[in-house]
């Protein structure tokens, strides 16, 4: 089992970008699956998965990341908190 500072170390500024970046793609396909109608309720579930998983990194990252400064730590508690107010807008 990996111990928090194992984890730490492993949340690197390029892979916190990386797997927010990713939660804002899969959100953008459920909005473009929701725009053109194809299944707006497999576009919905899609975007709001993406923006939790977003938002789960960014406060992982601010929380649990060593190699962030403070400024770094307070723009990723803001990015989730704008990632919730999307969430709960596609809702």
């Amino acid at each position: 089992m990996a111990t928090s500072a194992e984890i730490g170390d492993a949340l690197s500024k390029t892979a916190i970008a990386t797997f927010i970046l990713i939660g804002v793609f899969i959100q953008w396909i459920g909005l473009l699956i929701m725009a053109i109608g194809f299944s707006p309720s497999v576009g919905r579930i899609l975007g709001f998965t993406g923006l939790l998983f977003a938002f789960a990194v960014a406060v992982a990252g601010a929380l649990g990341s060593k190699r962030t400064t403070d400024y770094q730590n307070l723009g990723l508690l803001v990015l989730a908190a704008a990632l919730i107010i999307s969430a709960v807008w596609i809702s």
